[in-house]
């Protein structure tokens, strides 16, 4: 084990996956910025991932080993309070990073004048075979957070994305804002809103081009958890507060109906667009892409997504 601190902890969860846990923990082993902690926090009655990691050998990963269910957020929490670095850095057991991802981003954060900076980067999708660059776009200089996120200004998803295995965050902002350790999901949004409520902080996207973290949605924790759209409409609600009536208003019309539509419950059809429109103004774009949501199939909506899709984001 290290006996100095290391520069940055790199924070990783279970799920009773370890496979793609171990993939995700080599990716951090095969950093070229070394100056690095990985913590991994497990359910012991998780007997198989605690046997998968048992054959990683090095000095730098540590596995703490809790009894009891554990949340998302209250895994993260624990992490945070074993981690020695300076910098944490989160990585989800579905996603694994390019080698140089810690090294662009501490320079970008060892340069930075804001030190309330939340550091980003540009991710690659792969779903289906195919290979998709996001974000699109980044922030505008103004723009606030929650319309980057859920408000769609075309109809292809990806515009504005953000990943908490994506991030670089100081470790005194994990603790002065910690995760929500009562919620099942969106414990990643949940948390990244209301960091960026407190005053100057701000999220920076690194200037490299470059895609430096791999979300392998094929086997997401979206595609191993029963879709419920009225917890992530309660969700929501509870935390208008955090968001602009605009981007409350797209988060209900996109995200809360596409969980509903997964779930194949027709009856959600009212009672989004009942708040949507009490609660806010949708746009035009919105409530056509509302309604192209649920009456389009969903193989058609597939061909014309990838009729759609730039060449460019098509895998070679």
């Amino acid at each position: 084990m290290q006996t100095t601190a290391p520069l940055i902890s790199v924070i990783l969860i279970s799920r009773r996956m370890p496979a793609l846990l171990a993939r995700a923990l080599q990716s951090v082993l095969a950093q070229t910025c070394d100056d690095l902690e990985a913590i991994v926090v497990v359910e012991d009655s998780d007997r198989q991932t605690l046997q998968a990691l048992q054959s990683i050998e090095s000095d730098k990963v540590k596995i703490k080993s809790i009894s009891g269910s554990l949340t998302p957020g209250k895994s993260r929490n624990i992490a945070i309070q074993e981690a020695r670095g300076e910098w944490i850095a989160f990585l989800d057991d579905q996603d694994e990073w390019r080698p140089e991802k810690l090294e662009t981003q501490i320079q970008a954060a060892q340069q930075a004048l804001n030190s309330h900076f939340i550091f980003s980067c540009r991710l690659t999708g792969r779903l289906g075979g195919k290979e998709f660059i996001w974000p699109r776009r980044i922030p505008g200089p103004s723009e606030p957070l929650s319309e980057y996120l859920f408000c769609q200004k075309s109809p292809l998803w990806g515009s504005g994305v953000i990943k908490l295995s994506t991030l670089l965050v100081k470790k005194e902002l994990c603790q002065e804002i910690p995760f929500n350790e009562n919620l099942q999901r969106h414990e990643d949004l949940d948390w990244l809103l209301r960091a960026t409520s407190r005053n100057g902080t701000q999220v920076e996207f690194v200037s490299n081009e470059t895609p430096l973290v791999t979300w392998h949605l094929d086997e997401s924790i979206c595609q191993r958890v029963a879709p419920d759209w009225q917890y992530t409409f309660s969700w929501i609600q509870e935390n208008r507060a955090l968001m602009t009536a605009r981007a409350y208003v797209s988060f209900l019309l996109a995200n809360v109906t596409r969980s509903a539509i997964q779930k194949k419950d027709w009856k959600a059809f009212w009672p989004i667009l009942k708040e949507a429109c009490q609660k806010g103004k949708p746009t035009i774009l919105g409530l056509a892409m509302y309604f192209a949501l649920w009456l389009i199939p969903e193989n058609l909506k597939r061909s014309i997504a990838h009729f759609l899709t730039p060449k460019k984001n098509k895998k070679k």
